[in-house]
């Protein structure tokens, strides 16, 4: 028998309780096991559930009815996460030392995950969330010169990916269905360039793809030219100068002049089958140990997106469809969470323009304080204080 966790949404609204609890039931449904993988994923009625598939890892993944429940999901969220975590940081007592900080957090379960973790557990999903963190663990471990980080660049924290919304949404291998307008199961992968979209449920490709470990642009074209199955996506929209829309990407370890590292991460996401367009700034700091490595904690860290290379919280300048509309982004507050990654977004829906020393990304651990500009491709740094 094959068993599909079948969550069915009402009020697209009421998804989450304040609470963090579940507003449906999600109990299993025992299905007839059925060879054709597109009968179970044609399912009318279900608006989020998880299926099989044979795409060379474990197979799990999440399928979502349409657009609009994927966006009421994610929003919901993220937004109740961070309300959890900004409660939990006002309820903590005064003149806590650094321990009792973390023994404080420790008494009151406190879990900066904790609704990720009881949205894949309502499926038991195995999210792209969960398989980063084993593996960005597991290389940090590695790293065992505290002054400088080596092989940054297969760092598995650098996934296209960077959210830990969409970690929990997609599967291990940046993977997710949604249903399209006559409820055809549409399979979307993403990589850095952009993704892939297959219809038909056809994983034969998608299978080499993930065996192999197949990234590049160019690899992926020369498998998937003569499939129709298969159609490359790219967010990809023309620079109308002397804005930029696409390359908005950086993700970099910074060393403070004390030894300080953090890692931030200054991006324009892209999710293929969604209208929404989303600016990120993430922050991760971490500690090292002669034993250990590095390795992730929760520390204070502090992010926010501001106008201004040298101050937080302020408005920046913005342009939609091109660099011609002009509008005015209130700043993304920054806040100081004592937290393993820490999140801030704006999002709309349009392709994001902006100029050059216009927008940043704002971090810090500690008194070690930087921007990032958002404009490519240098993303230039500004370090505020060490």
């Amino acid at each position: 028998m094959k068993n599909i966790k079948k969550f069915t949404l009402g009020a697209i609204g009421a998804t989450l309780l304040v609470t963090g609890l579940w507003a449906c039931s999600n109990d299993e449904i025992s299905n007839t096991e059925q060879e054709n993988n597109s009968d179970v994923a044609n399912k009318i009625g279900e608006s989020i559930y998880k299926m099989n598939i044979d795409n060379g890892l474990d197979g799990d993944i999440l399928v979502f009815e349409n657009e609009s429940v994927f966006n009421q999901i994610e929003d919901n969220l993220f937004d109740n996460t961070q309300s959890y975590i900004q409660s939990v940081m006002d309820g903590m007592p005064e003149g806590l030392s650094e321990e009792e900080q973390d023994d404080y957090l420790e008494s009151i379960g406190f879990d900066e995950d904790k609704f990720y973790i009881q949205f894949e557990d309502s499926f038991n999903f195995n999210s792209l969330r969960k398989d980063l963190n084993i593996k960005i663990d597991d290389w940090l471990s590695t790293q065992t010169n505290p002054e400088m980080i080596v092989d940054e660049e297969n760092d598995p924290d650098n996934h296209p990916l960077v959210l830990e919304v969409h970690r929990t949404l997609f599967n291990a291998g940046g993977e997710i269905i949604v249903l399209d307008t006559v409820g055809a199961p549409v399979i979307y992968k993403m990589f850095e360039w952009g993704s892939l979209k297959i219809t038909g449920l056809d994983t034969s490709i998608l299978k080499s793809i993930n065996i192999s470990k197949i990234k590049d642009y160019t690899s992926v074209i020369e498998l998937v030219s003569n499939n129709p199955n298969y159609i490359i996506e790219s967010p990809a929209v023309p620079n109308d100068g002397p804005c930029a829309s696409h390359n908005i990407n950086h993700k970099k370890h910074n060393y403070s002049s004390t030894g300080t590292l953090v890692k931030s991460f200054t991006k324009q996401m892209v999710i293929p089958f969604t209208s929404g367009k989303q600016l990120v700034a993430k922050t991760v700091g971490y500690r090292y140990s002669s034993k250990r490595g590095y390795y992730r904690i929760k520390l204070w860290l502090v992010t926010g997106i501001t106008g201004s290379k040298s101050a937080p919280n302020v408005d920046a300048e913005l342009h939609v469809d091109g660099c011609h509309h002009p509008f005015r982004l209130d700043h993304v507050a920054a806040s100081s969470l004592k937290v393993r990654k820490h999140e801030r977004r704006y999002k709309n829906y349009y392709y994001i323009y902006l100029k050059n020393n216009k927008v940043y990304s704002y971090h810090g651990q500690g008194s070690f304080v930087f921007t990032k500009d958002f404009y490519p491709p240098n993303h230039e740094i500004h370090v505020i204080s060490n």
